[in-house]
C-alpha cells in the first residue's frame, strides 16, 4: 500500500461505523520499523594481574630472590676461601737448632723476635726468592693484640704480603690481616683478608703470603695467643 492508502485507512478509524476490520488494515498498511539493538560494550580488559597471572608473578619473585641469594652466598662463600680459616695453619720454615737458638736469643733480649735478621742471613721463603723488591716491618708483644701496621711506601701500593710469625712456647696462635674499604657513603671499615692459624712449637718460625690489589695492602693484623705466650711477627711487602 501507498502512504495515501495509509492516511485513508487512518482517517477512516475516526469515522463514525469504523470496525474491527479497519483497524487490521491500517496495521498492515502502516511500515514497521526496523530498530537495531546496540550490542553490549565489550568489558575492557583490567590492566591489574588476574589471580593466575598473579600467582605465577610471586613464583618468579620468589624465584629470582632465591637466585639473588645464592649468587650472594656462593660470593661470601669465595670472600671466605680467599682469607682462609683460622684453623688453616702458616707453613713452617726450615729451621736448624742454631736458628732455633737465635730466636730463643732475640727473645731473651725482649725486644723482638729478630725475624727481619733471620731473613737476611738465611734463604728466603720460596715466596720471597723471586722478589726484586722487600719492605719489612716487625713487632713483637704478648698475649691477644692488635697492631696497626706501618704507613708503607708507594712501591708496597700493591703486590704480596708475607706474615711471618713465631711464639717463645708451643702454643695455639692465630692471625688476622685486615684492609681498608670505603662504603658508598664514604665510611671507612676494616675488612678481613687472611687468617690463618694452629699449633706452633716454640721458637718455630711460620710464613703465609697472600696477593693483594692496588690500594688493598693489609693496614691490621690481630693476633689471637694465649695470655702471656710472648710472639713475634713482621709483615714483608713484595713484588
Amino acid at each position: 500500500m501507498t502512504g495515501e492508502d495509509a492516511e485513508s485507512l487512518r482517517r477512516r478509524l475516526y469515522a463514525p461505523g469504523a470496525s474491527d476490520a479497519d483497524v487490521e488494515r491500517f496495521r498492515g498498511a502502516e511500515p514497521v520499523a526496523v530498530v537495531e539493538a546496540d550490542r553490549p560494550a565489550a568489558e575492557p580488559e583490567s590492566a591489574l594481574p588476574t589471580g593466575r597471572s598473579r600467582t605465577r608473578l610471586a613464583a618468579v619473585l620468589v624465584l629470582a630472590l632465591v637466585l639473588l641469594v645464592a649468587v650472594l652466598a656462593v660470593a661470601v662463600g669465595r670472600l671466605a676461601t680467599d682469607a682462609g680459616r683460622p684453623e688453616t695453619p702458616p707453613t713452617a720454615l726450615r729451621m736448624t737448632a742454631e736458628d732455633r737458638q737465635d730466636i730463643a736469643t732475640a727473645f731473651a733480649d725482649g725486644t723482638n723476635a729478630g725475624i727481619a735478621a733471620f731473613l737476611v742471613t738465611h734463604r728466603a721463603p720460596p715466596a720471597l726468592r723471586t722478589a726484586t723488591r722487600f719492605f719489612t716491618e716487625e713487632h713483637a708483644g704478648t698475649g691477644p693484640a692488635t697492631v696497626d701496621l706501618e704507613p708503607a711506601p708507594a712501591s708496597a701500593f700493591q703486590g704480596r704480603a708475607t706474615v711471618l710469625l713465631v711464639l717463645q712456647q708451643p702454643g695455639r696462635v692465630s692471625w688476622s690481616a685486615f684492609r681498608r674499604q670505603v662504603d658508598a657513603t664514604g665510611e671507612q671499615r676494616l675488612v678481613l683478608q687472611r687468617q690463618r692459624g694452629g699449633e706452633l712449637d716454640g721458637e718455630q718460625l711460620t710464613a703465609d703470603t697472600f696477593p693483594y690489589r692496588s690500594g688493598d695492602r693489609p693496614v691490621q693484623v690481630r693476633i689471637d695467643a694465649p695470655p702471656g705466650a710472648r710472639w713475634g711477627f713482621a709483615v714483608v711487602y713484595s713484588d
